[in-house]
């Protein structure tokens, strides 16, 4: 038996910068038909382009707050920029200094610098391990 493991964005993880929270940076989120009925019909008769609910009564909508486009703002994004960088400054610590966590080749000073990369290069689509 073969089996292939992927994730909902190809390998390729959306920016924490610049993707949508609300819908996960996908651009849509499930809706339940049967918890708001009301809210589907008008959903659908204003978007005719979507399908109805699937087999288990879930519509994908359009996410409301980035209209799809799984992008926030440029605004959002530079909010979002001190708090972007507590979370580099704090990853490090919290993991490169923690050397159970090193791989056994890797010196300590690799280990941290694999991880300062993780926290901000890998984000901004700079760098991939």
């Amino acid at each position: 038996m073969q089996i292939e493991f992927t994730d909902r964005y190809g390998g390729n993880p959306p920016s924490w910068l610049r993707g949508c929270f609300d819908c996960e940076a996908m651009g849509c989120m499930p809706v339940d038909s049967k918890i708001s009925p009301e809210w589907v019909k008008s959903y659908l008769s204003n978007h005719p382009e979507c399908e109805g609910p699937d087999e288990l009564g879930y519509i994908f909508a359009i996410c409301p707050y980035c209209n799809g486009a799984g992008r926030v703002s440029w605004l959002a994004t530079v909010q979002r920029i001190p708090r972007w960088i507590w979370k580099g400054i704090t990853f490090p610590g919290e993991v490169g200094l923690n050397w159970e966590m090193k791989a056994p080749w890797m010196t300590k000073m690799e280990h941290f610098v694999m991880c300062l990369k993780c926290a901000f290069l890998v984000d901004l689509g700079l760098w991939k391990p």
